[in-house]
């Protein structure tokens, strides 16, 4: 009977650490899922306030050309890996 209550109490403690595992898997999921999708075109006002700079700045690195803009769209959009190239450029 003691023997058995051993087992018992082993395979329990198995058990609760396979859910334990089984948890933190789920907890790292949802953590990733949860996490709101990183954003890819920005306006201007919004690559003025990621780049630290003013919005008419932007605009002027638009028109030197330094900063790509989309094409074929009404407003002004600029994708982030534009903005990370620019970043990378000038930072010293």
């Amino acid at each position: 009977m003691v023997a058995l209550l051993e087992m018992r109490a082993e395979i329990n403690i198995e058990g609760l650490e396979e859910m334990s595992e089984r948890l933190k898997r789920l907890e790292e999921v949802i953590a990733v899922l949860a996490k709101p999708p990183e954003k890819n075109w920005f306006d201007v006002n919004a690559a003025a306030k990621y780049l630290g700079i003013s919005a008419k700045s932007v605009r002027r690195l638009i028109q030197r050309r330094l900063l790509k803009r989309s094409l074929g769209v009404r407003h002004i959009r600029i994708h982030r890996t534009d903005l990370e190239d620019y970043r990378r450029k000038t930072t010293i």
